[in-house]
């Protein structure tokens, strides 16, 4: 088997029926390929639609109960049987050539260990107008990824690296790094960036990784995705995140999580920094200026979902 192809999934079974969908319609590679249905404990009907596509798609299909995107993948990690893995997820569409870009980009680059395609965001609704006009600052919410039309390196240092919906992994060194079960989406933590310390771990390591403009993904991004509420909670979930990380000595996201002065074991100028963001949100929020408020929503939910990190 030259590539397996993993989606890992949860109570979406009608936003899954759209990826498989689109691996019908896609263009099939002459290489032997699989795809592999990681369901994480799914309570809808999940299995029936994964069942209903057996015959048209070359699936398998394992069923992970732990709950948690880093236990999922873990999974299918050792059920794959693929000389590389491509990952995607259950809330996108592929193109007709993301396959076969990947066999593509494998087979030219043979010594690379790590890839990464294009992230397109296709909204449910119209983008709001006060997204469009700061949707720079706003694109990792849609993990918008768009590295260029040309082949070219991926780096650590210059940010340059695959995001979760659309990467692949050369699988013998897939399988020197697990998951880590601290991160990832579950019922039970809002921790995100799994799939990044994965791919830093072999970017360091290797010091190999390709950027393949060949392979999209359209990312289905929901109404309520589009809103201040949510641009909250997520940036919430980043800072847990950077606590996770920086006070577990992985990589420090964040200046010193050190200091001299702590209140209930986090640093002083964390809670300071949150109550300067959370006043200066206000006052621009006042000042009706979008782009200032924005930015102090997202630092002051940052520090929030830091200081939320037990």
């Amino acid at each position: 088997m030259f590539v397996t192809v993993i989606i890992c999934t949860r109570n979406r079974a009608s936003q899954l029926c759209n990826v498989l969908d689109s691996f019908i319609a896609m263009d099939k590679p002459s290489e032997d390929w699989e795809m592999l249905l990681v369901d994480n404990g799914s309570s809808d009907n999940t299995q029936e639609v994964i069942n209903s596509y057996k015959d048209k798609l070359p699936i398998r299909s394992v069923i992970e109960e732990t709950p948690g995107l880093s236990n999922a993948r873990n999974t299918g990690v050792k059920n794959a049987t693929g000389e590389y893995i491509c990952w995607t997820d259950d809330d996108v569409k592929v193109d007709e050539k993301w396959l076969v870009g990947y066999v593509e980009a494998f087979k030219k680059y043979p010594d690379a260990v790590v890839f990464g395609g294009v992230v397109e965001p296709v909204a449910e609704t119209e983008f709001p107008k006060w997204w469009v006009e700061n949707a720079k600052l706003l694109e990792h919410i849609v993990a918008t990824r768009n590295l260029g039309d040309e082949y070219i390196s991926l780096s650590v240092d210059k940010n340059m690296l695959p995001y979760g919906a659309n990467f692949a992994v050369r699988a013998k060194e897939q399988r020197e790094e697990i998951y880590d079960i601290n991160l990832g989406v579950s019922p039970l933590i809002k921790r995100l960036g799994e799939e990044t310390d994965v791919i830093i771990k072999l970017m360091r390591k290797h010091k190999s990784g390709i950027w393949n403009p060949v392979s999209k993904v359209f990312h289905y991004i929901p109404a309520k995705r589009l809103t201040k509420e949510y641009i909250a909670i997520y940036y919430q979930s980043v800072g847990e995140t950077a606590a996770y990380l920086s006070t577990e000595g992985k990589y420090n996201f964040i200046r010193q999580v050190s200091g001299r002065y702590k209140i209930n074991n986090k640093p002083f100028w964390v809670y300071k920094e949150y109550f300067i963001t959370f006043l200066k949100y206000h006052w621009f929020k006042q000042l009706k200026n979008t782009k200032k408020s924005l930015e102090f929503l997202i630092e002051n939910n940052f520090y929030n979902g830091f200081l939320s990190y037990k």
